[in-house]
């Protein structure tokens, strides 16, 4: 498992030094879905069977991040006050307020995610933001 933890954090610590120089911003605020997107495409690139989460409760509190082997990361938790730029963390030790994989809506393909995804304002949408748009399969 040790392997896949060093894969996690290779491929979030790339995804958001990436965004972090696309935004100037080291909070990523409103970046958690196309940082998610871009790590869940790099897990499945290494065929792993990451799982795309959305929690969307209330508008306020909508969050995504991926899980992958019992695992979640998340690379944008710096917008919650997060001091670790990558989070990684078995599920059920995870702060249910950020990560509450339970009641998340959960996405194995790419197009659950552009479905779930199309309720999202478009600069959050990694499928519609035009900067940085991907095309679902």
């Amino acid at each position: 498992m040790s392997k896949n933890l060093d894969i996690f954090r290779e491929e979030a610590t790339s995804v958001r030094q990436w965004a972090v120089e696309q935004t100037n911003d080291w909070s990523l605020s409103c970046w958690c879905a196309i940082c998610s997107y871009w790590i869940f495409k790099r897990l499945q690139g290494r065929k792993l069977n990451p799982i795309f989460a959305i929690i969307d409760e209330k508008v306020d509190d909508c969050h995504c991040f991926v899980v992958c082997n019992g695992y979640l990361i998340d690379c944008t938790a710096t917008q919650f006050g997060c001091k670790d730029e990558v989070v990684i963390k078995k599920v059920e030790e995870a702060d249910k307020k950020y990560w509450n994989f339970q009641k998340a809506k959960k996405c194995k393909t790419e197009s659950e995610i552009a479905l779930e995804m199309s309720i999202w304002p478009e600069y959050q949408n990694p499928f519609m933001c035009d900067k940085y748009r991907v095309e679902a399969a």
